[in-house]
């Protein structure tokens, strides 16, 4: 018997057999029962062999022969017979008409010894038999059984018939109380089947039951047109206890077959030469404290190159550990998967980790993929752009340029005093015919702007005196060509060649007068000029380039709600940053509320003393980090934003509550449009035992259908409503590990999750009976 359900399965349950008590006349042309296992097998086989299980259930016989000689004849065919009768009962006494009800027991029951019992029972009450009294019976024999009412079909013999009462709770109460207990499926013909499931769904809120349509059939033909086109496929085992699964989960009953490809996907894990096969879809690893749940699931996770990440946060010992385990991985083709084959993997509390100190980081790392499809321009690009612009800024220049920057500097002076001047005095400036000294007095002022105090002295006067006059000559001789262009600067090139040519015998001491100035000034001004070049380099930098910048891409949640993912650029801008280090540079005791300086107050302090500055700090430190942008702050963030449709509001995660991040998170990745498998060591963590089943187990479900999950739980929610195609049981016996698996229905799995995660069934009940159920 095959341990885990791959494909969905064909199976009709309501078959009738030719015996003599048939209330249909010529039932299989009254063909003695080796002739009708004979036919049925010839159909079955005719059909590849597509039917898995069967049920023979004739009214109110249970024909013992024909199952054991249908058993005999299938020992070769991978088909389940399972034990079943149609008994013809009435609810209450007001019933005028009896209800059809099939009865389905487990596929190991005694033929002969049920078939005594039933039978005999059926003899002796054969003026009427009531439900209740029927059910009774069953349980005092200690019989195992599942209920499929004959319903939506046969009119007053249908059971949900004279249930249409005016008191709508009192019909809800009614159905509730058999559903719960007994039934598996509402049996209805295929015009039924819209029918019974408004019929059902005006009374269940948890979702649609199980409908079918078994082919009822009494002659070959129509079980042959059941055969070729059945209603419904089954995804369970071929047991009693997947008829339980299916009826419980509607979700097991389809009524077609896609198509899927599990090339993607993990169908095998050879863990230490101990084979263990996976389902495509969910896959539930439990068992005690150390018995080697998270080993199993790391070991599967780690074999991936996908998740470097992970590897790394599994360090020590731990890492030691599963190094001595060995393990194979393989798909549904049977071939090894390529360690670049991709998975995503949650690790146990790994959502707490996201949120940790280094949470942007590994957000970033765990949402690669999604984070990346946002396209921004890398902060680090924007600030190293902003570095090299003030790299290029030369404290030292050549004495040429220096030179020049003098000559430009006074030549820039005057032009600008000139340009100022009023018509008329440039008039008569440009008019002046006869030099004297009151005239050169009146300009000498001009030049003693550009020459630092501390150097004036006669001498000095005297050769500003000769060099003025010479200016105004030439100013009198190119007053024309002044008017026009304003060249001043071919002026002062002009008038200093010339004059210094035209000197008498003080020409070397005049030379060395100048050279004095040039000195001067080189010494005195240039790191003020450097100074002000760099911060004539931080204004200038736009605003724009260090605005904050924010992109992001947005994926769906459950239903209206959806994730944005992301990225914002912000980089502090340069003025602001060299405010910040002059605060800090600044000392207190000296420069009181120092805060309250306005820029231009604190970018002088730069060219005052430097005794101003801690001790810690000198101008030249100050400039170097001004001009590397040393500290500076900037930053990428990544964010991932939770919109909740009901509540209309948009959650940070990355300050939400451990809950609401787990939530989150699993909303997210659950309903997520992907195919590739999903490994997670105990998604409850951190996640309310509400909203686990409201939430959590909804999304495993939904998931599923599409994506292979493979996860570590202690919650009962997960596995059992969760309805787990495949339950792996991790043991550790004398220090070694093993691993035994299967589907909830298969052999006593479901009790050995009963009892792992529930405390086992007589627990359950204990539970069940404090709750007043």
């Amino acid at each position: 018997m095959e341990k885990i359900v791959y494909d969905a399965q064909i199976w009709d349950l309501h078959v009738h057999t030719p015996y003599k008590y048939n209330k249909s006349a010529n039932s299989y042309d009254n063909d003695s029962n080796e002739k009708f296992v004979e036919e049925i097998l010839k159909l079955i086989k005719q059909n590849h062999n597509k039917l898995k299980m069967i049920s023979f259930t004739d009214h109110n016989y249970f024909n013992k022969d024909v199952y054991k000689l249908f058993l005999k004849s299938i020992k070769n065919l991978d088909i389940q017979l399972i034990p079943g009768i149609e008994v013809d009962l009435k609810i209450s006494i007001k019933d005028k008409k009896t209800k059809h009800i099939l009865f389905y027991f487990p596929e190991d029951s005694n033929y002969d010894i049920i078939g005594q019992l039933l039978n005999d029972y059926i003899n002796d009450h054969k003026d009427v038999i009531y439900f209740d009294d029927f059910i009774t019976f069953l349980f005092e024999n200690k019989i195992r059984f599942a209920i499929s009412p004959h319903a939506f079909k046969q009119g007053v013999r249908g059971i949900e018939s004279n249930w249409n009462d005016d008191d709508i709770s009192k019909n809800y109460q009614r159905i509730k109380m058999y559903s719960t207990n007994f039934f598996v499926f509402w049996e209805a013909d295929k015009g039924s089947v819209p029918y019974a499931k408004d019929f059902i769904n005006k009374y269940y809120d948890d979702g649609e039951e199980a409908i079918i349509n078994f082919s009822d059939s009494h002659d070959y033909i129509t079980f042959k047109k059941y055969l070729d086109n059945p209603t419904q496929y089954f995804y369970s085992l071929n047991n009693f206890n997947g008829i339980l699964m299916a009826s419980s989960e509607s979700e097991r009953i389809v009524s077609s077959i896609d198509s899927k490809d599990n090339n993607q996907k993990i169908k095998e894990v050879i863990i230490n030469d101990e084979s263990i096969l996976l389902s495509d879809k969910l896959n539930v690893i439990i068992g005690g404290r150390g018995k080697g749940k998270s080993i199993l699931l790391d070991k599967i996770g780690c074999y991936f190159d996908c998740n470097n990440e992970l590897k790394n946060s599994i360090k020590g010992n731990r890492k030691q550990f599963l190094n001595k385990f060995s393990i194979r991985i393989l798909n549904f083709n049977g071939n090894d998967i390529n360690r670049d084959f991709k998975v995503k993997y949650l690790q146990q509390s790994y959502i707490d980790t996201l949120f940790s100190d280094e949470s942007s980081k590994k957000i970033e790392t765990y949402f690669s993929e999604e984070f990346e499809t946002v396209n921004i321009e890398s902060v680090e690009t924007i600030f190293n752009e902003l570095k090299k612009s003030l790299l290029l800024i030369n404290k030292k220049t050549s004495t040429n340029i220096n030179v020049n920057g003098i000559n430009e500097k006074l030549i820039s002076n005057v032009k600008k005093r000139i340009e100022n001047t009023d018509k008329i005095q440039n008039y008569n400036l440009l008019k002046l015919t006869i030099i004297n000294n009151k005239n050169v007095i009146g300009y000498n002022s001009y030049f003693k702007e550009s020459i630092p105090n501390e150097i004036i002295n006669d001498e000095i006067n005297a050769n500003i005196h000769n060099l003025t006059k010479s200016i105004l000559k030439s100013i009198i001789k190119y007053n024309l060509s002044m008017v026009k262009s304003y060249d001043l600067t071919n002026i002062s090139y002009n008038v200093l060649k010339d004059s210094n040519e035209k000197l008498d015998s003080a020409v070397k001491e005049k030379n060395k007068v100048i050279s004095m100035i040039k000195e001067k000034l080189i010494n005195e001004y240039e790191q003020r000029i450097y100074i002000f070049r760099i911060i004539n380099k931080l204004y200038s930098i736009s605003k724009e380039t260090t605005k904050l910048k924010i992109e992001y891409n947005k994926y769906p949640g459950e239903n209206n709600n959806c994730f944005y993912f992301i990225k914002y650029n912000n980089i502090e801008h340069p003025v602001e940053y060299a405010r910040r280090i002059l605060i800090e540079a600044i000392n207190g005791s000296i420069v009181q509320k120092k805060e309250r300086l306005k820029n231009r107050e604190l970018f002088m302090y730069l060219i005052k003393d430097e005794n101003i500055f801690n001790s810690s700090f000198t101008k030249d430190s100050i400039l170097n980090n001004l001009k590397k942008l040393e500290g500076i702050k900037y930053e990428t963030k990544n964010k991932i934003i939770h919109y909740v449709d009901k509540d209309n509001e948009y959650q940070d995660l990355s300050i939400s509550s451990p809950g609401m991040q787990t939530n989150s998170i699993m909303e997210y990745i659950l309903n997520q449009d992907s195919d590739i498998p999903l490994l997670i060591d105990q998604p409850e963590d951190n996640v309310d035992n509400e909203s686990r089943y409201s939430m959590l187990t909804k999304w495993i479900k939904n998931v599923k259908r599409h994506r292979q999950i493979i996860l570590v739980s202690h919650d009962a929610n997960i596995v059992i409503n969760g309805d787990a195609e495949n339950i792996i049981v991790a043991e550790c016996i004398n220090s070694k590990f093993s691993y035994s698996y299967g589907a909830l229905e298969y052999k006593n799995n479901i009790e050995i999750a009963a009892k792992i995660l529930d405390g086992g069934k007589d627990a359950i009940r204990r539970r069940m009976q404090k709750y007043g159920e």
